[in-house]
């Protein structure tokens, strides 16, 4: 039996523990972190007072699109019709398919680049985007849309809060099968190297059984110090993890 930590939200771990249901691959649902919902501040105002001159929104994740649908539901917000919505992944287009609204996502890799490569997105010059996430994301796909002409603004609506990490669970996997942790930002690879680093002193051993998928090389230089082996994956598709773990 091969186990694998899905440290995202639930919310996020949801269709790869679907996806690996019934097989010999064990799929833990182990969130590094929770999601706090930002339903109104003084930016999130300013933004709804305008949403009227966007007709393209982007999702960055499924908690994106889920703490939207909280703002809609919180201030009343009638959306502009003819909008176009914008996401990476099934989950996410699941979240949005609440919305009487077109949907565009990559058909196969899930990632910002594939998501890059729509034809919906190449032509923008002089259109007012929308990017909804949570505070303090990535930078690629505003300054790519820039480049291509676009007038990019976020919504930030939700912040990550860290939880602590069950050492012992950890430690009690490794003892009696292969343990996969899947870490997908450089944030969350801090926190489980912070948490490491308390904990290790009298488990060394055993938490170097521990095996990591990441999904870029920034994340490798944060782990890399622990000394554990490490697989990077060029997508979170289901279909390349289980690559990995054959």
């Amino acid at each position: 039996m091969i186990n694998l930590l899905a440290t995202r939200t639930d919310l996020q771990n949801e269709f790869l523990i679907n996806y690996f249901k019934n097989t010999k691959i064990n799929v833990v649902n182990f969130p590094f972190f929770k999601i706090e919902p930002i339903l109104n501040n003084e930016s999130i105002q300013f933004i709804l007072n305008n949403i009227h001159r966007y007709q393209k929104l982007i999702f960055i994740s499924s908690n994106a699109a889920n703490c939207f649908k909280h703002i809609v539901k919180s201030h009343q917000i009638k959306l502009p019709p003819g909008v176009h919505f914008f996401c990476i992944g099934p989950t996410t287009e699941k979240e949005l398919s609440i919305f009487n609204h077109s949907i565009h996502s990559p058909a196969n890799i899930f990632d910002s680049q594939s998501l890059l490569k729509l034809e919906q997105l190449q032509n923008i010059t002089q259109e007012p985007i929308l990017i909804i996430r949570g505070e303090g994301g990535k930078e690629l796909l505003r300054n790519e849309l820039e480049k291509r002409g676009a007038k990019v603004d976020y919504l930030e609506c939700y912040k990550r809060v860290f939880l602590p990490i069950d050492f012992d669970f950890i430690i009690k996997t490794t003892k009696s099968s292969s343990l996969y942790v899947m870490i997908t930002s450089t944030e969350i690879a801090r926190h489980f190297v912070e948490s490491f680093n308390i904990y290790s002193a009298k488990h060394l051993q055993e938490l170097k059984l521990i095996k990591f998928i990441v999904n870029h090389n920034n994340i490798i230089d944060v782990l890399k110090p622990l000394g554990n082996d490490i697989f990077l994956t060029t997508s979170l598709n289901p279909e390349c993890i289980e690559e990995i773990l054959k």
